[in-house]
């Protein structure tokens, strides 16, 4: 799917590479960030519902 939108983007955009870099930045900014709101599941029994959160 990836290269297929970014295709997209570049036939949109008449091969202007910014919107493909914002294509790529958002989501690795929210995946960054996510792992800052994960909790960490080191040393938990994950098949318990209570140690699972």
């Amino acid at each position: 799917m990836a290269p297929l939108l970014g295709a997209t983007l570049l036939l949109a955009f008449n091969d202007s590479w910014w919107p493909l870099a914002g294509y790529v930045i958002v989501p690795s900014l929210i995946t960054f960030l996510t792992t800052f709101a994960t909790p960490e599941t080191r040393g938990r029994d994950l098949t318990d519902p209570a140690d699972a959160r």
